[in-house]
């Protein structure tokens, strides 16, 4: 699994699946769970991927980094 956590925004999500297929391009949008904080300020996009190894996932992560909503990837 990794887990997003951004500024919340009405695209988020596809914002986040978008990023996501280009690491993994058979992702199911059944393996996609999103939650709200509290305040309702941040969301944390769970997603389960098939992952081909340590350098995919470092790309992937770097990209998330860029992205101006995301604060955390885990």
């Amino acid at each position: 699994p990794i887990k997003v956590i951004a500024d919340s925004h009405e695209d988020l999500v596809f914002q986040v699946v978008t990023i996501l297929r280009r690491y993994d391009a058979n992702l199911s949008l059944d393996r996609i769970k999103e939650r709200p904080s509290k305040q309702g300020n941040y969301t944390s996009v769970t997603v389960f991927i098939t992952a081909t190894g340590e350098s995919q996932l470092k790309a992937l992560f770097e990209e998330f980094k860029t992205h101006p909503w995301v604060r955390m990837v885990l």
